[in-house]
């Protein structure tokens, strides 16, 4: 299944900035460290109980938790690998994953956008490049996000670029 038109050629493909799903994976690596230092601190430190029982029963269900950490991890891969957004020479196009089996393709026409914004909020933000982008549409859907994007000045230029030749 393609989503582009017949003869429509692609001028950029944007993603999202890798340091959201830098920020998802650490908040889980980390979680993944918690039970066993709670194991390490409750039974053996303050209740002193040092059995192979409770070990194994630990280790188990500490391999349970694990397994739904590395699903979460596999999701948010997914996740940041499929969603893109593709500049054409005729339209903005979004391509989403939403969970494992939902995509939700939109499109906005070039000749359907009034104007583009760009928006950094936050330090880091503004020290990485990353930003999010406002299309202001004339249909019903008002506006257009593209979120989390590396270089969103050089996307807007990209943008008004393939409207101006577009026009042209």
């Amino acid at each position: 299944m393609s989503i582009l038109l017949e003869n429509e050629k692609v001028i950029a493909e944007v993603k999202r900035h890798p340091f959201y799903f830098y920020v998802h994976i650490s908040g889980l690596v980390i979680a993944g460290f918690v039970p066993w230092f709670l194991y390490s601190i409750v039974f053996n430190i303050i209740l002193g109980i040092e059995s192979m029982n409770t070990l194994s029963f630990f280790i188990f269900c500490y391999s349970l938790f694990l397994i739904f950490i590395w699903s979460f991890i596999f999701i948010f891969w997914t996740d940041y690998f499929v969603d893109s957004w593709l500049i054409t020479d005729s339209r903005v196009i979004d391509f989403e994953l939403k969970g494992l089996f939902h995509t939700d393709v939109a499109s906005v026409g070039l000749e359907n956008i009034q104007d583009v914004k760009v928006k950094l909020v936050g330090f880091i933000e503004h020290w990485l490049k990353i930003g999010d982008i406002y299309l202001q549409t004339a249909g019903n859907n008002k506006e257009f996000v593209i979120r989390g994007v590396c270089r969103p000045e050089e996307m807007k230029a990209k943008i008004f670029e393939a409207i101006h030749n577009l026009k042209t």
